[in-house]
């Protein structure tokens, strides 16, 4: 059974962030529920407050472009990310990891923002993102910064995340057009589970074909947090 609490639902992106700061350790962000509700449930989180800010359209979807890359909305869920075209043609890395989360079920409401403020090392969108450099667009009360995504992580459960502050963007570079990438997930059994182990590798190719110009290998469950195999890639 839920304990109780307070649902708060602000109706702008500035008043969340207003109410965030205000509450401090009191107050929680709403968005998919896949974590935090099942979380309040076993006893492992206690909050008096939530802040629901699922109605925020500015924090959906993606956009690509040749100069900046791929803009995700941390609302996007992990389903909205499997059916990209462009993030199954051209970032599929990234696809192997979100197409590999919980159930439809689950892919239909968890959100690719929450995943990431869940900072579990065993997130299957984290390894994917680490992989393929990305960064993190976040909003608080004194405006707007960018951070790399493997500063983000601090350790289990933990971010960089300030009081007040939301996720609001993730930024992956464009690459070039000889690129590719793959996340394979080592589990138990062949159905829904955490990871034993999960790899992402994303590479990039000269002209030739022949040289490979950059590569990014990062691990999940590997690590308190997602981590990359910087010695790997040097080598």
């Amino acid at each position: 059974m839920l304990p109780r609490f307070e649902l708060l639902v602000p109706q702008s992106l500035e008043e969340a962030v207003q109410l965030l700061s205000q509450l401090g350790d009191k107050g929680r962000i709403l968005a998919g529920g896949t974590d935090i509700l099942v979380q309040m449930r076993s006893g492992q989180i206690q909050t008096e407050y939530l802040v629901d800010i699922k109605k925020f359209e500015q924090l959906r979807g993606n956009e690509f472009s040749a100069a900046n890359g791929l803009i995700i909305g941390a609302l996007s869920t992990h389903r909205d990310l499997e059916l990209s075209s462009i993030i199954r043609e051209r970032y599929t890395v990234l696809y192997d990891g979100v197409s590999r989360v919980g159930s439809v079920q689950i892919r239909n409401r968890g959100t690719i923002g929450g995943n990431i403020c869940n900072a579990l090392p065993s997130a299957d969108s984290l390894a994917p993102l680490l992989a393929l450099g990305a960064k993190v667009v976040l909003r608080g009360v004194s405006g707007e910064r960018e951070m790399e995504l493997r500063d983000f992580l601090i350790g289990p459960r933990k971010t960089a995340l300030k009081t007040g502050e939301i996720l609001t963007h993730i930024i992956v570079p464009p690459g070039n057009e000889l690129c590719g990438g793959a996340y394979i997930k080592f589990t138990r059994r062949k159905a829904m589970d955490l990871a034993l182990l999960g790899v992402a590798v994303y590479q990039e190719y000269r002209s030739d074909l022949a040289t490979c110009s950059r590569i990014r290998i990062a691990m999940a469950t590997a690590a308190p947090v997602p981590m990359r195999a910087l010695e790997a890639e040097n080598f």
